[in-house]
């Protein structure tokens, strides 16, 4: 006959909570494990970015890295000074190119369009303007001038100033403004 053991249930609950104690236990103890690998991984990780700070700070006390960072402090120095005068040289050329119009090819038209027993004595050039000045044998010489100047299209407007008689001939001087969109051919 078998035996009846009135308090075996009694005794399975027991060992159940050893068994869960023995689970808890583990699973803390692996978890302390990890959490301590982990502290000594960051522990020896801050000691290698201490000792890399440590070499950098030691660079970049040294000479050599002393005159290094001296001679590139120099250097964007003249960098912001190069800067500056290509800055005020590009200024220049913007302002000298917007104001050329008088170019090769206004004079060459200009000297074409002399008539003869013209003699020009003085070509002043302004910005906007040009002034000449010169000598003739005769009243219609200095009108056909006029005429082949403002023939020449490139000039707003073109008049005779003055004329005046002397013991070689008529002084004349005749002013023409130059038109805003004449080109610049070089």
């Amino acid at each position: 006959m078998k035996d009846i053991n009135f308090f075996s249930p009694y005794i399975e609950v027991r060992k159940n909570k050893v068994a869960k104690k023995m689970k808890i236990g583990v699973t803390v103890g692996a978890l302390a494990i990890v959490i301590g690998g982990f502290e000594i991984w960051v522990l020896v990780q801050k000691e290698n970015i201490n000792d890399e700070i440590k070499l950098m700070n030691e660079y970049l006390s040294s000479p050599t890295t002393i005159e290094k960072i001296k001679e590139v402090g120099d250097g964007k120095a003249k960098l912001e000074v190069m800067n500056q005068y290509y800055n005020v040289a590009e200024k220049v050329i913007k302002k000298l190119q917007g104001t050329d119009k008088i170019n090769t090819r206004l004079i060459e038209e200009i000297s074409s369009s002399l008539p003869q027993n013209i003699y020009l004595q003085v070509l002043s050039i302004a910005q906007n303007s040009i002034q000449l000045q010169g000598l003739s044998d005769k009243r219609t010489s200095i009108a056909e001038f006029e005429y082949n100047l403002k023939v020449i299209n490139n000039f707003e407007d073109v008049h005779v100033m003055n004329i005046g008689e002397s013991e070689e001939g008529y002084l004349f001087s005749i002013k023409c403004l130059i038109k805003d969109d004449v080109d610049a051919v070089y």
